[in-house]
């Protein structure tokens, strides 16, 4: 007697697991760098802009410090980059129309291609609407549709961008290897297809990490950023690849939920103030990297306060609790490893409950 069980099944299940657990590791180790290494800017390019006004005497110095922004605001946008493609981007959402977002980027798809093949929209007329970031969503096709240029021959080609809303089985997710795993059901999709030189089987499963890339020179963020912002928006890609015939790689996101109208209470509005010139005021000022909290102490002396500089929370309650009649704003950085931002905020809202609080991290 002889008993067969395929197991294919179960296996491919555990290969996309395995996938997806190291994407979101490379994903942490990627934002946790982005983090820290963020913060090193704002104390690169803040001193940069405090001394700016001074150099301005000697135009040489002002041209060096030109050129220390410029590589510091490129370095900023590749920690965003980072940031994307550990899932920990910031999102403003709203509900949107994928097709209104893709018609209104052709000629920014056109630049990105640069002549090399032509561009067919197929859009979807009435869709659901998305829960989207749309600047986020922009990077996503951008990064798909630059990617699809790169694959094509020196001849040329077409690159398809189309959208739709579509159901999907169970099967179809787990044999298409959906990054991340998705429940069954309906989606909004915008598929970018090529016809190039597609992707190797060998190669499919790492095309969305971190730092790889198969182009001379390419840092390999583009399609790991683009899978980190579909994550964040809840949504998953598809790669279908054939050799020598083309590449269609799909995004998946999910219909905005039907919302049910709510009596609306009304809300007491809120004083603004905000916006008062802040010449004159003392500020508390916490945070434990000391670089950052320097470089802000410098931009509000520059406004004309007077500044409490504390680097832990303890200490911040102990100067409060002294001073609490005179200071007029608390700017307290959430991220503190002793006492944390939020139990800081609560017991100086103790000592005087209205004291405005500006959070940070």
């Amino acid at each position: 007697i002889a008993l067969m069980r395929d197991i294919s099944g179960r296996k491919n299940l555990q290969e996309r697991m395995l996938n997806t657990q190291k994407l979101e590791s490379l994903g942490a180790l990627a934002g946790g760098i982005a983090h820290d290494f963020n913060n090193l800017l704002v104390t690169i390019l803040g001193n940069v802009e405090l001394i700016s006004e001074d150099a301005e005497a000697n135009r040489r110095w002002a041209e060096n410090l030109d050129s220390i922004t410029e590589a510091g605001q490129k370095a900023a946008d590749l920690c965003q980059q980072m940031l994307a493609c550990s899932g920990q981007g910031k999102f403003q959402v709203d509900n949107g129309d994928l097709s209104d977002l893709v018609r209104g980027m052709r000629s920014l798809l056109e630049a990105a291609i640069g002549g090399r093949a032509g561009l067919n929209l197929q859009l979807g007329e009435n869709l659901p609407a998305v829960p989207m970031d749309s600047a986020s969503l922009r990077q996503v096709l951008m990064a798909l549709v630059s990617n699809a240029a790169g694959a094509l021959d020196d001849d040329g080609g077409e690159i398809v961008v189309r959208t739709s809303l579509t159901r999907f089985a169970s099967e179809e997710l787990e044999q298409s290897q959906c990054l991340p795993p998705l429940p069954p059901g309906e989606y909004v999709v915008c598929a970018v297809a090529d016809s190039g030189r597609g992707v190797e089987p060998s190669i499919r499963h790492r095309i969305f990490d971190p730092f790889f890339s198969t182009r001379a020179g390419g840092r390999g963020l583009g399609l790991s950023a683009a899978m980190g912002i579909v994550q964040g928006h809840k949504g998953g890609m598809l790669v279908d690849s054939v050799p020598s015939v083309g590449t269609t790689v799909s995004v998946l996101l999910p219909r905005a939920p039907r919302l049910v109208a709510k009596p609306r209470r009304p809300r007491k509005k809120a004083p603004d103030n905000l916006h008062q010139d802040l010449a004159g005021k003392l500020i508390l000022l916490v945070d434990e990297d000391t670089p950052v909290r320097k470089v802000c102490e410098g931009y509000l002396r520059r406004l004309g306060c007077s500044v409490l500089s504390v680097d832990n929370g303890p200490d911040s309650v102990r100067i409060f609790s002294q001073r609490f009649q005179e200071v007029d704003v608390v700017i307290l950085d959430l991220g503190m490893a002793e006492m944390g931002g939020v139990a800081t905020m609560r017991r100086l809202r103790v000592i005087k409950p209205d004291v405005p609080v500006i959070s940070s991290t």
